[in-house]
């Protein structure tokens, strides 16, 4: 009785024994492993997609594994926790990720083309140089995730988070971010296509030495928003908000800009030319040497704006108000200035030849009327 007892107790150690070994080896029977990836000294063997069936990953915990270069193509992930995962090179496209937790993971030249990221997290991660083309960002939080050099054509988003997310050097085309909150995100060195910014959060963001054709920043809240060195095509401004933000040295050929505001905003030596500006709002805004010939700037408040040196010729500036402002050798020949108000501006050595001035514009009511070039000459 005594032996029979002690080897029943044995044949159980040894099932347990047998279990843990297996339990050790095996993430899930329906996921086999051919591939080595290292975590915490345990070697698992993935081998990916088996021919015909979708690999299924659903709810998996593989957080700080190793899967780079990894064959995930289809797999189903949805809702599984990658968190600090290195992805590296994997092909991930077609795959179900969503409402996965990718935090801080490694993601660089990871094949995401045409995945579902959807209610995804990928805060922190790093996408250097992914394949994100088509793919699916309904509700993804990107909030501090580096897309620099990323190809994200054609991608789906809608409320989705992009806070401090860097696309710098990135191709964007017909990408909508309508409403989507872009605070302090990189754009620098990036070329813009067809890419709708309307209603959109872009307090802060850069888009420094950029190309933007066709841009839609339509209501757009934009504070702080650096341009510097942009080249416009074609964009569409109307009604955005520019507060303070920076244009120095842009060229914005042919913009519509009406009803934008612009205020405290600086425009030096940026290149406005047939511009539409009409009912914006430009108080206290820098044009220093801003070239505007062309524009149409009715209706448009630059009480307190720096225009010194600024080029209007040809411009309609009707019904638009200088009070205050700083017109110092601003070239304004042969522009529309019915109804204009330079009450306390100053127009010392501004140039008006040409310029059409009805009799309700009173220039003397302006400083430095006297040093005025050519006022009322043909």
């Amino acid at each position: 009785m005594h032996n029979t007892r002690y080897r029943f107790a044995l044949n159980i150690v040894l099932l347990i024994s047998v279990m843990s070994l297996i339990s050790c080896e095996l993430v899930d029977r329906k996921a086999r492993f051919t591939k080595p990836v290292s975590k915490k000294g345990v070697i698992l063997e993935i081998l990916g997609n088996p021919p015909g069936q979708v690999l299924d990953l659903v709810g998996k915990n593989m957080s700080d594994l190793d899967l780079k270069d990894m064959n995930l193509k289809l797999a189903n992930m949805q809702n599984a926790f990658l968190n600090g995962t290195i992805l590296d090179g994997a092909d991930l496209s077609g795959a179900n990720l969503k409402g996965a937790s990718l935090v801080r993971a490694s993601l660089i030249n990871v094949n995401l083309s045409g995945a579902d990221l959807s209610e995804s997290k990928l805060v922190g991660s790093d996408l250097t140089g992914a394949n994100l083309s088509g793919a699916k960002l309904y509700g993804s939080d990107l909030s501090r995730v580096n897309l620099s050099s990323a190809d994200v054509t054609n991608i789906k988003i809608q409320k989705t988070e992009f806070k401090y997310t860097n696309f710098t050097g990135t191709t964007l085309d017909d990408v909508d971010f309508t409403g989507s909150v872009l605070r302090g995100a990189i754009f620098e060195n990036s070329k813009l296509t067809n890419v709708n910014f309307s209603r959109s959060d872009l307090s802060e963001v850069s888009f420094r030495n950029g190309t933007l054709i066709k841009v839609n920043f339509n209501q757009a809240q934009a504070p702080g928003a650096n341009f510097e060195k942009v080249g416009f095509t074609k964009c569409d401004m109307r009604g955005a908000n520019f507060f303070r933000a920076i244009f120095v040295g842009s060229i914005m050929q042919f913009n519509q800009m009406q009803g934008a505001t612009l205020d405290e905003a600086n425009f030096t030596e940026a290149d406005l030319m047939h511009s539409d500006m009409n009912l914006a709002s430009a108080i206290r805004t820098n044009f220093t040497w801003a070239y505007m010939e062309s524009a149409i700037i009715t209706n448009v408040n630059f009480n307190f704006s720096n225009l010194s040196n600024a080029t209007l010729r040809r411009t309609d500036i009707t019904k638009s108000s200088f009070r205050n402002a700083n017109l110092t050798r601003a070239d304004l020949q042969n522009s529309i200035l019915d109804d204009v108000d330079f009450t306390q501006a100053n127009i010392s050595k501004a140039n008006f030849k040409g310029a059409s001035i009805e009799d309700t514009v009173n220039l003397t009511k302006a400083r430095g009327f006297e040093a005025a070039k050519n006022v009322g000459e043909p």
